[in-house]
């Protein structure tokens, strides 16, 4: 089933300002303005809970705290929180409640799309402030202060979840699209102020996540399957400079590197049976179509050593001082001398950076910083790697005399896709594309999707359609039929495969994954 073919391709190559607002546990939360002594205790709106049938709709934040889960049984909840209230739905008061917010969307824009009660999508793209995070803020602290409700918060700073209910919910499966831009200057699609680009093919994703969304909800097609679909923005899979993370964390707006795993903390992968992740490849020579599902990727740490020594005046009495920078480059030539020690089925990879390295000529070197990363097939080696470094660093400190600290600052799991997934994806492929799909074989690069492998049936698929070399200037797409909508097809096809027929093919991926 082609539901792609409904989607205006154009208005996706425009510059948009598009706001989805989703009011959080929306029932719940009205049930609660309207029955005031509620609002402290988990609270759910659910089917006929004296006789233990029906699911939970909505559950407000306390309840969410005990993972009380929306589309499970009631029973299920119960056991979780024995002391969850569980209201029948009161249709009419939400809305009511519902009418009063598309009024409050009416002042930003005439352009609003509905999906169900308590979400909406509004085009702002003709807006005179045109400001779509300012506008946002707006409409969230209206929403909260007229009418008492929070628009869902926010997740991984950045996130957004969106999730299209299935008829039944037997089986719950994902789409991510990653946001991420590449500091690439020289791109032709840089942004002239910051030098951000997407030299990396984010927006590809990004394109298809939208695509999909309009998909699935103007074909109606939700209607027709059995299960659920989450479609997941997610920031922050690049590796983010170190210095940033560490402010961020330092704000109290993340605690985690990378934003799968922040999302992991904030239990927005609870629930989820498979995971359906892409990425543009640059193309191969003469093939057309290329569409591959990527077997498995290294994974990595990256580690932060600091090392402090004693200021001297460099030419009048260097002997007083005790140079961090010379540490640093015996620690660079330790790393380097365990090259050829590396155990050759692990594929390791180091690169460095001396992020600090002195700022006065005349003055011995008193501090500097140096980043590494390391990179493994599997955590096993990534282990060993990581103790020769640390060791050559020690030892580059110790020559010196240098004190040294060092922690690390980010860390993938090696990303490993589930086969029973990646069957689905290729028998789908292989019908769309009409050539052969091939699992692509080991790869260097890591992600926080390995992250997510350990722990959810996942898959990635990759396409072509680009050229260049990924992460540089000459990075561009030139085929956007197989780079757009190829992709967006071939996971619209397997989503639909997943959620069908009671979901089976779904239910099996889940109960078989690592097995």
């Amino acid at each position: 089933m082609d539901i792609l073919s409904t989607v205006d391709r154009n208005k996706y190559k425009k510059d948009r300002v598009i706001l989805h607002s989703d009011c959080n546990g929306f029932y719940a939360s009205v049930e609660c303005l309207h029955n005031p002594q509620l609002r402290d205790k988990p609270v759910a709106v659910s089917g006929d809970a004296e006789n233990r049938h029906g699911i939970i709709l909505a559950k407000n934040e306390i309840a969410k705290k005990y993972n009380v889960k929306t589309g499970e049984a009631i029973w299920q909840a119960k056991q979780k929180c024995p002391e969850l209230v569980t209201l029948p739905p009161h249709f009419e008061l939400y809305k009511r409640f519902s009418k009063m917010a598309r009024r409050i969307y009416s002042d930003y824009t005439d352009r609003i799309e509905s999906f169900g009660l308590d979400e909406a999508w509004l085009d702002l793209t003709n807006n005179i402030d045109n400001d779509g995070y300012k506008t946002a803020l707006e409409i969230k602290n209206r929403i909260k202060e007229e009418l008492g409700i929070t628009v869902i918060k926010e997740t991984a700073v950045t996130g957004l979840i969106a999730r299209l209910p299935g008829r039944a919910h037997k089986g719950t499966a994902a789409y991510i699209g990653e946001l991420d831009g590449i500091y690439s200057p020289e791109n032709e699609t840089a942004d002239p102020e910051t030098g951000v680009s997407h030299a990396c093919g984010h927006n590809i994703q990004t394109t298809a996540l939208l695509a999909l969304a309009e998909a699935f909800v103007k074909t109606g097609a939700m209607e027709e399957l059995d299960g659920d679909l989450l479609l997941m923005a997610v920031p922050a899979e690049e590796n983010t400079p170190t210095d940033i993370l560490e402010r961020l964390k330092a704000e109290g707006k993340i605690s985690e590197d990378c934003g799968k795993r922040e999302m992991m903390k904030h239990h927005d992968f609870d629930g989820i049976d498979a995971v359906i992740g892409s990425h543009s490849l640059e193309d191969y020579p003469g093939v057309k179509n290329l569409v591959m599902v990527n077997s498995s990727c290294h994974g990595q740490e990256i580690y932060r050593f600091e090392f402090k020594g004693k200021a001297a005046h460099s030419t009048v009495c260097p002997e007083k001082g005790i140079n961090a920078l010379n540490a640093v480059v015996n620690a660079i030539n330790g790393i380097q001398a365990v090259r050829e020690y590396f155990p050759p089925e692990e594929s390791i990879r180091v690169s460095y950076n001396i992020v600090e390295g002195g700022h006065n000529i005349g003055s011995i070197v008193d501090y500097a910083v140096l980043d590494v990363v390391a990179a493994a097939r599997s955590m096993e080696g990534l282990g060993w790697v990581i103790k020769q470094i640390i060791k050559a660093c020690e030892n580059g400190a110790s020559m010196t005399g240098c004190k040294l600290e060092y922690r690390m600052t980010s860390r993938y799991k090696p990303y490993v896709v589930d086969d029973s997934l990646l069957e689905v994806i290729k028998e789908n492929a292989t019908k769309i594309t009409g050539c052969e799909t091939k699992t692509r074989p080991h790869n260097y690069f890591s992600n926080d999707l390995g992250d997510v492998s350990q722990m959810i049936p996942t898959a990635q698929i990759v396409y072509g359609g680009c050229e260049g070399d990924l992460h540089s200037p000459e990075f561009r797409i030139t085929d956007e039929e197989d780079s757009f909508v190829n992709p967006a097809r071939v996971t619209a096809s397997t989503l639909i495969d997943l959620l069908s027929k009671d979901c089976e093919k779904l239910v099996k991926i889940r109960e078989g994954f690592r097995k």
